[in-house]
């Protein structure tokens, strides 16, 4: 998983699809003021999940469902009695990780949801869901990468995830100040990712040899007792 927060719908798409990592970043926020929808008492952008093939034929029994996608996966607007909106969130089961390799040696990959959804009186409608770009996005004017995630921003998977970003940008601080400059001593993008995949391992060292220390110092501590 990559974190960070700062990077829009297009740097989603191309960061996931080109490493096959899963960017765990908030969904955007908008007041209801502003076309927004509350969701957990926040207001988050969203936008209406256009027709595809994945769903119409398994809506087409029942007229269909008003879908929307925001906070980083999906709800059922359903209106109330006295004709107010409420969104419901879908359950989402799972999430996977497709890989396709191109003649030309390129690897490309693609993420989706599988996602249920209640019907009354009828079976639920299940679905796998893209969770980056398609080819019939730009006809319908969705950005996809806008509005849905990997790691919802709805649960507690992401909270614990997100959660971490403080220690990452300590990090990133410690990392940066440790060259003169800022400029890492490397030459190409080879080079220079070497270098960060190093500094990250001699982190996660240093990290694991704290923890067998101090889970050998509770041992010994529980020993003498």
């Amino acid at each position: 998983m990559v974190e960070r927060c700062a990077w829009r719908g297009t740097h989603l798409d191309q960061i996931q699809t080109t490493t096959g990592c899963g960017v765990i970043a908030p969904a955007r926020r908008r007041t209801g003021r502003n076309g927004g929808i509350v969701i957990n008492g926040h207001g988050h952008a969203a936008q209406p999940l256009p027709w595809s093939r994945r769903r119409k034929g398994r809506e087409a029994a029942c007229g269909g469902h008003q879908l929307w996608a925001a906070a980083g996966t999906l709800f059922e607007q359903v209106l109330t009695a006295d004709g107010e909106s409420q969104f419901r969130e879908l359950t989402r089961h799972q999430t996977k990780r497709d890989t396709t390799h191109h003649k030309d040696g390129g690897v490309r990959y693609r993420f989706y949801a599988r996602y249920t959804l209640a019907c009354a009186g009828r079976p639920d409608h299940e679905w796998w869901e893209p969770l980056l770009a398609t080819t019939g996005d730009p006809k319908t004017g969705f950005n996809r990468c806008e509005y849905l995630r990997v790691v919802p921003t709805t649960g507690d998977q992401h909270k614990r995830l997100y959660g971490m970003r403080q220690d990452t940008e300590s990090l990133n601080a410690q990392f940066e100040r440790a060259f003169y400059g800022q400029r890492l001593p490397a030459w190409g993008v080879h080079n220079q990712t070497v270098v960060v995949l190093l500094a990250a391992q001699a982190e996660n060292s240093w990290a694991r040899q704290v923890w067998r220390d101090e889970a050998e110092h509770q041992r010994h501590t529980r020993t003498a007792a």
